[in-house]
């Protein structure tokens, strides 16, 4: 069961940090205009719209030596953790460089974000059919959802600065490095 929705932490925590923070971080730390974030946001989200029941379907469709499900977690939550870190880092570029990074990083990090939980909620039906197991598993599920949720509303700010040591942009980076990491190491837990 811990290994079923353990992975719900992290990624209740990229989803809350892209909500909560990414406007501030782009605005703030990237010098970026509000107004094409904004158009930035609203493309990449009808991106989603279609890339999470494609992939759902071609996930449902393909199966491995490994198990239907469980190679996804590896292969999602990789380049997910990586994402997330290149989304919070703010390279040495210039205006438009940073411009082209935020699209591409941010497009890439958005879909892994809207994917990533697929498979988890696709494996509980094939785990077990009896529907105490699926409760039991859905409460667990959403005890971790709640810490991800936690750790950024509460942690975030005080994290990055701890982090950052006067450089808020530099801590925001290592912060989502930290989370990368641990996100890795869960996806890791949850393919074994």
């Amino acid at each position: 069961k811990l290994a079923l929705v353990i992975g719900n932490a992290p990624n209740t925590l990229h989803y809350q940090i892209i909500q909560v923070y990414l406007l501030f971080f782009y605005t703030d730390f990237m010098k970026i205009n509000p107004g094409f974030i904004a158009g930035l946001f609203l493309v990449v989200r009808i991106i989603d719209a279609f890339a999470a029941p494609f992939f759902g379907a071609l996930m449902d469709k393909m199966k491995t030596p490994w198990g239907k499900y469980t190679p996804w977690f590896v292969i999602l939550g990789v380049p997910f953790a990586i994402f997330g870190w290149l989304t919070f880092t703010v390279p040495d570029l210039s205006s438009t460089g940073k411009l082209i990074y935020a699209v591409v990083t941010y497009t890439v990090y958005s879909i892994f974000s809207s994917i990533i939980t697929i498979p988890g909620n696709a494996v509980v039906p094939a785990v077990t059919k009896r529907m105490d197991e699926r409760i039991s598993i859905g409460q667990l599920s959403f005890l971790f959802i709640l810490v991800g949720a936690l750790i950024v509303q509460v942690g975030t700010v005080p994290i990055y600065k701890a982090l950052g040591g006067g450089n808020d942009a530099k801590g925001f980076s290592l912060f989502m490095a930290a989370a990368a990491v641990l996100t890795i190491l869960i996806s890791i837990f949850q393919w074994i």
